[in-house]
């Protein structure tokens, strides 16, 4: 699904490669967009489907999370936890994921 490119700097880049633009805005492929596309889901068949293999997830809140979670516990800070949890459990299970991800790194 992802290609390496090497640019003329040799950085290289991965690519996800989507099966078409209509993926871009599929809620299969990210959680957060509203309208699912069912005729060219994996599950319709289409073996070229991205979200047969992974989810977008916009991570950059879940690790400001993760990191005030860390806080709040050195603190002993058990109300800024909850409200943390409570905002965690608000987004999809893919953000829940990634939350959890970065709180176990240390």
């Amino acid at each position: 699904m992802t290609h390496t490119l090497t640019c003329f700097m040799e950085r290289k880049l991965d690519h996800l490669a989507l099966y078409s633009r209509k993926c871009k805005t599929c809620k299969h492929l990210d959680p957060e967009e509203k309208e699912g596309q069912t005729d060219c889901h994996y599950s319709a068949g289409n073996n070229d489907c991205p979200a047969k293999e992974v989810q977008l997830v916009v991570v950059g809140q879940a690790r400001r999370f993760a990191d005030a979670m860390k806080r709040a516990q050195a603190k002993s800070n058990i109300q800024k936890q909850v409200e943390i949890l409570q905002a965690v459990e608000k987004p999809s299970p893919a953000f829940q994921h990634k939350f959890k991800e970065w709180l176990a790194r240390t």
